[in-house]
């Protein structure tokens, strides 16, 4: 079985190219298959944002439906996911975590 790293693009085109490109590295150094979920991030915000990177030469593939939470039922489960995988001891999820309270500079 393959191991795959299915990366949640969103926001604008530079965060979607920094997205990219970090999880392109990560499944690089840990040799897993990079999937792209160009879906996802967009369902609830239609027209506000949308993927970008098909414009460029990716050389990750799209995620099939079944590693897309691309609906407000699968976006339930994806969550549910997360909570479980904190406590179970072999994670099968990166999740990478958000600032609460950023830090304002003067």
């Amino acid at each position: 079985m393959e191991n795959n790293l299915v990366v949640r693009i969103a926001e604008g085109l530079g965060n979607q190219m920094f997205m990219y490109a970090n999880a392109f590295n990560l499944s690089k150094r840990i040799n897993y298959k990079l999937l792209v979920d160009n879906e996802s991030a967009y369902f609830k915000k239609k027209d506000i944002r949308n993927f970008h990177l098909d414009s460029f030469n990716i050389s990750a593939q799209i995620a099939d439906k079944d590693y897309k939470f691309n609906n407000h039922f699968k976006n339930l489960r994806r969550k549910i996911l997360i909570k479980l995988d904190k406590i179970q001891k072999k994670k099968k999820l990166i999740i990478e975590n958000k600032l609460k309270k950023k830090k304002k500079k003067l």
